[in-house]
């Protein structure tokens, strides 16, 4: 969410041009499985990420809270936690301490079960509330339970989280999917198996379907098969790109997180503090709206300041149904039957349709990428603000709405990155 502004922006239209900018998209699924044991892998990895929910604790810390003071948190809450994880970029520690709940009791009887007891009492400290382990520390601002996070997208009218997620690509498909991206992409971990990330990356800067083809893309996975993660997960990795803009100063980067969690703490979430704060350190962040038909500003890290929050459109230029909306959207995007890269659809050799605002932020991350090329040596002190203004002056309205239209065959304006003629 920016500043407070009139209006809602609308970009509508296909993009066409090179940009120097770094892009980092978020593939939002995991490694391909064998194909039979795609159900059950699945079912593991919800499992373990249930637990790993359950135990887990962000600690938001204030922005003065320097190294010394992050050893002071993290040395109050080692002794009582399994893990515990400072990401000092963005002024927050991931603290594993347990649920806070007594654990079940051991059904088995005699001394075997005594010593087993005995063992994972070791392994595992007792629950102990994170609050009450911080209590008078003044740089904590807020300790809050880990949740979990979505990437809600319909493809061919069924939702990416149910069995469309569970396809498992050929090799070749593979290989296909990445030539449809191109040759200037770093994948982080294997390759997305549920076709999500890998067509987010393609509306960024995919060879034949990008906004921006010639952009650097570095694919980060942070979910699950069944399309959900933690948010733990999201936020270390939001983490790890600002420390890459930290080292980076000069270098433009960009992050596009096409996923979404309710909250009723709206922009004070740790996701949207995360968020924020990535931006304040120099990255240009782009986020999707959500898809739950309600208002963005109850959805991390959608409602987060700083960033551009982005809900998508039809081919009509009207708000899609399924869209979020409200004040803390800032931009709408063309987010109905996209075609993308997909690295499982080998019956359309590489390339699927989706919908949803997963598909309407990566438009606008291309679009922030193009921006940033033409602003040549001054790209990497360009904030989001920025970015967002010169993506939206001299736009045409569309009743109530803002209109930027940028495509092929576009007069290029100076500060834009084109203007419909």
């Amino acid at each position: 969410m920016m500043a407070p502004r009139s209006g809602t922006i609308v970009v509508a239209g296909a993009f066409a041009a090179a940009a120097a900018a770094t892009v980092v998209a978020a593939i939002v699924d995991s490694g391909a499985p064998q194909a039979g044991a795609v159900a059950d892998s699945a079912a593991l990895e919800a499992a373990a990420r249930a637990q790993l929910v359950q135990e887990t604790t962000m600690i938001v810390l204030a922005d003065t809270c320097d190294e010394s003071c992050m050893d002071r948190v993290r040395a109050r809450l080692a002794p009582n936690c399994t893990a515990v994880t400072v990401l000092s970029n963005i002024h927050m520690i991931s603290a594993r301490c347990g649920s806070g709940e007594p654990a079940a009791a051991n059904s088995a009887e005699g001394g075997a079960a005594a010593a087993a007891d005995a063992a994972a009492a070791v392994t595992h400290p007792p629950p102990v509330s994170v609050k009450d382990l911080l209590a008078g520390l003044p740089e904590v601002e807020d300790t809050v339970p880990d949740s979990v996070v979505n990437a809600d997208t319909l493809v061919d009218g069924a939702s990416d989280g149910g069995a469309d997620a569970l396809r498992v690509p050929m090799p070749k498909t593979k290989r296909r999917a990445i030539s449809k991206l191109g040759t200037n992409v770093e994948y982080r971990m294997p390759i997305d198996d549920t076709g999500h990330g890998s067509h987010v990356a393609g509306i960024v800067g995919g060879r034949d379907t990008g906004v921006a083809p010639k952009v650097s893309l570095t694919c980060l996975k942070v979910l699950g098969r069944d399309g959900k993660g933690a948010s733990s997960g999201v936020i270390a990795t939001i983490d790890s790109v600002a420390a890459f803009k930290r080292q980076n100063p000069v270098k433009p980067v960009v992050i596009v997180a096409s996923l979404y969690g309710y909250s009723r703490a709206g922009a004070l979430d740790p996701r949207s503090i995360a968020a924020t704060r990535a931006s304040r350190v120099g990255v240009v962040v782009v986020v999707c709206a959500g898809n739950d038909r309600a208002d963005a500003c109850h959805y991390a890290p959608a409602a987060a300041v700083d960033v551009i929050s982005v809900a998508s459109t039809t081919h009509m230029d009207m708000l899609s149904e399924e869209s979020n909306r409200g004040p803390c959207v800032d931009m709408a995007a063309p987010g109905e039957d996209i075609l993308s890269v997909d690295a499982a659809a080998v019956e359309t050799g590489g390339l699927m349709y989706a919908s949803g605002t997963s598909m309407a932020a990566p438009h606008v991350a291309g679009a922030a990428a193009l921006v940033l090329a033409e602003a040549g040596p001054l790209a990497g002190r360009l904030t989001a603000e920025q970015v967002y203004s010169r993506l939206s002056v001299g736009s045409a309205s569309m009743g109530p709405l803002p209109l930027l239209r940028i495509g092929m065959g576009c007069k290029k304006a100076p500060g834009q990155a084109g203007v419909a003629a």
